[in-house]
Order: C-alpha cells, then structure tokens, then sequence
C-alpha cells in the first residue's frame, strides 16, 4: 500500500539522518544484531560508547524499542530517537528525544 510504503521509507530515511549525524559527530558506528535483539546504532568515540534506537514512534503495544536497550547489562547511555514529539520522556531510566532536538543537541 501507498501509506506503508512512504512510512517504511520514512523510517528508514530518519535512521539514515541519525548515522550521518553520528559519523559527524566523530563517532565510529555498529549495528549489535543476535538472534534475540538489534540495536540500531552502537556509537563509539574514545571510551564513550552509547546506544541508539531509532523508531516513528513507541509503539502502544510493545516497548520493542525499550526493551532492546534494556536487555544490555552495561551503564553506556541508551537513547531512543523518535519522530513523535509526543514519545519524548524517559522510560524505565532511557531517554526519548524528538530527532530534531537531537539533531540540534550539538
């Protein structure tokens, strides 16, 4: 369908941004996929390390997103990136941010 389509491009033009940003901003970036999990994003600089989920939006049902980030049993920062200003917050000690704040945070 037309609607799918454009939201599925949509989503994947928002994590292409997100990869592009993270290279400018000095990082060396990985995706950490097993069978159980992807993150999207594992940026690294240095000794810094942080996780990056990038969705439309959380959805209602599940914390897919969330949970991926949560399962990581280490204290790098965890953030999810989302085009829904109204999923901003934090749930369950990770951080949701607007990708235009995101974007504008350095």
């Amino acid at each position: 369908m037309k609607g799918e389509n454009y939201n599925d491009n949509f989503g994947h033009q928002i994590e292409n941004i997100v990869y592009i940003e993270l290279l400018r901003r000095g990082y060396k970036v990985d995706i950490d996929k097993d069978e159980d999990r992807e993150i999207d994003f594992v940026a690294k600089k240095g000794k810094n390390i942080e996780y990056f989920q990038v969705t439309m939006q959380l959805p209602t049902d599940s914390d897919r997103e969330v949970d991926n980030l949560k399962k990581l049993d280490d204290n790098y920062k965890k953030t999810v990136i989302t085009a829904n200003r109204m999923d901003t917050g934090n749930v369950d000690g990770i951080g949701v941010v607007h990708i235009v704040d995101w974007l504008l945070e350095n």
